[in-house]
């Protein structure tokens, strides 16, 4: 782990979403994100943010198996100041039960 990795600390951040037909919304509450340490990866089923704030020293992760697939080609991410929108198109526009995909397997 390089030193700059070590001095940044996992942070718990509040996060919400919402959809519309089209997109999906992920709201990641985190204020003064930095640009150079942030970054968002998705392909069609699977989202990874990696949100550096505070001047990069505090760190929010959010990893999710989407509950419907996406366009990532048509996606966006936005820094604002007191948060980070992400803008998930997709892929049919049918409402999601919920953000995440919960497998109904019982391992019990």
């Amino acid at each position: 782990m390089k030193a700059s990795e070590a001095a940044q600390k996992k942070s718990a951040c509040r996060y919400d979403w919402h959809q519309t037909g089209p997109y999906v919304y992920i709201s990641i509450y985190a204020k003064t994100s930095d640009p150079e340490k942030t970054f968002v990866e998705a392909n069609e089923t699977n989202l990874h943010a990696h949100i550096a704030f505070n001047g990069g020293s505090d760190v929010f992760e959010l990893v999710l198996s989407l509950h419907g697939m996406i366009v990532p080609s048509e996606s966006k991410v936005e820094l604002l100041g007191t948060k980070v929108e992400i803008k998930l198109k997709k892929k049919s526009p049918f409402g999601w039960k919920d953000l995440e995909y919960k497998s109904n397997d019982s391992a019990s």
